[in-house]
């Protein structure tokens, strides 16, 4: 009994170690960042759409930054210079929702766009080994998850183009 007591106690515990040592665990990763709609906009979810290995290798090229610079701060200024791209991004999906815009881009429409791009790339409408892996080298994307990309893209396009009075005046709530 005394053996579980203190193994609870001791769980219960652990939390409160591990965060009494924070420079260990602060590196951003759970970091709100900004707040779109009442919904947050952590570090990583801008993280997640940034390869920053790369990145940060071509700054550091590009700009010629001095060695001083550590690759966490250039990896820092990058994802909050990202931030103002991936706001606008949510807020047009945001309002394509409340206009219903989002409804009317169809499956059948995103993969007539996807065979497009397959043709002018070379690659036959069956051939979906060929198709996976030029996704995995060019984007770091399963084939599910670039037809959710471009259905978002094709979605944004649309809001964009309804804001901008393509179909009248933008309907108000």
């Amino acid at each position: 009994m005394k053996r579980a007591a203190l193994t609870f106690l001791l769980l219960l515990l652990f939390p409160l170690v591990a965060l009494a040592d924070g420079d260990k665990l602060c590196d951003g990763s759970n970091e709100i960042v900004a707040v779109v709609d009442g919904t947050p906009i952590t570090y990583q979810d801008v993280v997640g759409k940034l390869d920053l290995a790369i990145e940060v290798r071509t700054m550091r090229q590009v700009r010629r930054i001095p060695d001083s610079v550590t690759d966490k701060e250039i990896e820092r200024a990058i994802v909050y210079s990202q931030i103002e791209v991936f706001i606008v991004n949510r807020l047009l999906l945001n309002e394509a929702h409340k206009v219903r815009v989002d409804a009317n881009v169809r499956d059948s429409d995103v993969r007539a766009i996807i065979r497009q791009e397959r043709m002018q790339k070379g690659i036959a409408d069956g051939d979906e080994i060929a198709w996976a892996n030029y996704l995995q080298e060019k984007y770091s994307l399963t084939p599910s998850e670039y037809r959710d990309r471009k259905r978002t893209d094709v979605i944004q396009q649309q809001m964009i183009y309804l804001m901008a009075g393509g179909q009248g005046n933008v309907p108000t709530e």
